[in-house]
């Protein structure tokens, strides 16, 4: 009887304790390096295409990982700068203020995202400073990267890098806390600004000193698989190159189209070996962060740019495009060898995604039967819009279009509320009788329209920002395209091929074997990590978790019902 009484107030004091050891440091499971992957412009419509041909590093996710096979972004115009920000943030650009890659002032002036003009935002040239700069300050809330960085201590640091050819990616991977490493096209080297780093890191230096320029400019593009094989058979658009013989970027056999760019080195990183200097940038960056000690944790963000510039040129039913494919397949089985070397797999936390997707050639698809596909050319649209402003209100005003947003300029400014009326009535009109448009907006009556939740029409929306938006706002039908280029494909629709890309979560022993065939939305993922990491989230996200990862025995977990919060439980403006 004595002896229970003991075991009863002892055993209580041993879980209290044990509890309280808990607290410090990390939690078991929780990844020590956690790399995340996106692959620009690599669509969901891809896999099924390819996926029996693949034998690397995206062939281990897919069979190894938690695969979510209906992931989408919920955005009407997918594009880098904002799919970057939002995975980052788990949130709208109507909150995180990125409604695109840029947008225009009342001059019409593009706004580059990433642009800044404040002297500790310069960025680093060969030769000391440029005269412009780049950084974060566009985002106007914090991000996954932001939090784990607040939550860094001496004892328990966090150290979070975001690599990419692109700036606007790596900005928006890294925020404001994180550093954010690009790559430099006039250089030829990788490079990054003052609102990162006080100056370039030694290892940084030290692996742009290797990087042979000539090389660069050199590089000789071999097929991956047999060029008579099964692997290209989805591949069926005539136009492209023939991968039968080595493509060379510079020379006599280089294609026109990869050559043709002011940059000097803009033609390299439409190449397989763009992946390969990315990846072993990611290699020496690990090589170079050790752990500090038993609680320190790296979160890695690798955006990998090449599939998305060539894509855009070739389309995703070209050779080369699954090509890039298969090659990165291979680059990334390489990548994961030389991490597992240097760090335990089950303290390895991979995720791959993409920042968007991809549609045909309008070309293309018409030639599949599909007539009202079309390409509808900027200068031209923005010259029916002036012309029609002038005929039948008496006034110049200059427009300009990033899709879908229609900007007016200052002259617009300049007219009373009525004649502004006026004007914006005669676009609306005039876009909504053109072929290929479903329906436009003004800005006022998006923000003001009552809209169901679960609609194309809410990803409209939610992306827009005060001061950033256009005067109009616009609806294309599935396979038009509103673009200033005569030939090649873009992503900045709301449909299928755009908006539905690969989400993959794998860590050996804690996210694995499974597959969720759910709905589930990217702005997802940065809460997700948030309670991997078991940092707070991102203050301006209102999603809930990832479905069927976490245990059935743990309280956060959610099931395969689950669904954004921001989107059903939002009261509907207007």
């Amino acid at each position: 009887m004595k002896n229970a009484r003991i075991i009863s107030m002892v055993v209580p004091i041993l879980l209290y304790l044990n509890s309280c050891s808990l607290s410090y440091g990390l939690e078991q499971g929780t990844p020590r390096l956690t790399i995340i992957i996106e692959v620009d412009q690599f669509a969901h419509h891809y896999i099924p295409r390819i996926e029996k041909h693949l034998t690397g590093g995206i062939k281990f996710l897919l069979e190894h990982g938690v695969r979510y096979t209906n992931a989408y972004w919920p955005h009407a115009m997918p594009s880098t700068a904002i799919g970057h920000t939002a995975i980052n943030t788990g949130t709208f650009a109507n909150y995180h203020g990125v409604l695109n890659n840029s947008w225009y002032d009342q001059s019409l002036e593009k706004i580059e995202f990433e642009d800044d003009s404040e002297k500790d935002a310069a960025v680093f040239s060969p030769d000391g400073l440029y005269s412009y700069g780049k950084s974060a300050h566009n985002i106007i809330v914090d991000g996954i990267s932001d939090q784990l960085k607040l939550a860094s201590t001496k004892n328990e640091p966090i150290t979070v890098y975001a690599l990419s050819y692109k700036s606007r990616a790596a900005i928006g991977n890294a925020g404001k806390l994180g550093k954010a490493i690009w790559f430099d096209t006039d250089a030829g080297i990788f490079t990054s600004s003052k609102a990162y780093f006080k100056q370039l890191p030694s290892w940084l230096k030290t692996f742009n000193k290797k990087i042979s320029k000539d090389k660069l400019l050199q590089q000789k593009w071999k097929p991956y698989a047999d060029p008579c094989g099964d692997a290209y058979n989805s591949s069926d658009y005539k136009k492209t190159a023939p991968l039968q013989r080595a493509l060379s970027v510079l020379g006599d056999k280089a294609d026109k189209i990869l050559l043709k760019h002011d940059e000097p080195y803009e033609p390299f990183i439409r190449t397989p070996a763009a992946n390969t200097l990315l990846l072993h940038l990611a290699q020496t960056f690990i090589k170079n962060h050790p752990y500090k000690n038993e609680d320190h944790r790296i979160v890695l963000w690798i955006s990998l740019s090449p599939l998305d510039k060539l894509g855009h040129f070739y389309g995703p039913h070209s050779k080369e495009v699954l090509d890039m494919i298969y090659h990165l397949d291979y680059q990334l089985k390489q990548f994961f060898d030389f991490v597992h070397k240097h760090h335990k797999p089950s303290e390895v936390l991979y995720l791959l995604t993409a920042d968007h997707g991809v549609e045909p050639l309008p070309e293309y698809m018409r030639k599949k039967g599909i007539k009202n596909a079309r390409r509808i050319i900027i200068p031209e649209l923005c010259a029916l819009i002036e012309e029609q402003i002038q005929k039948k209100h008496g006034v110049s005003i200059k427009c300009a279009v990033k899709t879908p947003q229609i900007y007016l300029d200052k002259n617009f400014d300049e007219l009373d509320a009525n004649q502004q009326d006026a004007v914006l009535s005669t676009v609306k009109k005039l876009m909504e009788n053109h072929e290929g448009i479903r329906k436009a907006w003004t800005y006022k009556e998006l923000n003001a329209e009552c809209i169901g939740k679960d609609t194309i029409e809410y990803y409209y929306k939610n992306q827009q920002y005060p001061g950033r938006s256009g005067h109009i706002i616009f609806q294309v039908l599935p396979y038009t395209q509103i673009t200033k280029h005569p030939a090649g494909t873009a992503h900045r629709t709301p449909y299928e091929w755009n908006t539905h890309v690969p989400l993959i979560l794998y860590q050996k022993g804690m996210f694995e074997y499974k597959k969720i065939n759910d709905r589930v939305w990217l702005i997802q993922v940065p809460n997700t990590l948030a309670q991997i990491h078991h940092v707070p989230k991102p203050s301006a996200s209102t999603c809930k978790l990832l479905p069927g990862f976490l245990t059935d025995n743990d309280n956060s977990f959610y099931n395969n019902n689950n669904v954004i919060e921001h989107l059903n439980n939002e009261p509907c403006r207007g």
